[in-house]
């Protein structure tokens, strides 16, 4: 996987702060920035193709079906 580098300007007393935890840690801050960028994009991600599909499939009474649990549901919807 290519990588490209992210410069960003923090306050000197936040970097320290988060590279002594990081460290505490056994992990480099980049590890835990990656980390929370996935983890930003998951919880804000726009609604995909199948989910808008199922949604208006949904209040059309089309294609219904039950699943056992949301983590059956998301993985359907591919979320």
């Amino acid at each position: 996987m290519k990588t490209e580098t992210l410069s960003l300007k923090v306050e000197a007393e936040l970097k320290n702060e988060f590279k002594l935890v990081a460290d505490y840690y056994h992990r480099s801050p980049s590890q835990i920035i990656r980390e929370l960028m996935r983890d930003f994009i998951l919880e804000n991600r726009q609604l995909n193709e199948l989910t808008v599909k199922t949604l208006s499939d949904s209040e059309n009474n089309k294609e219904l079906h039950t699943v056992k649990s949301t983590e059956e549901l998301f993985k359907q919807l591919g979320i």
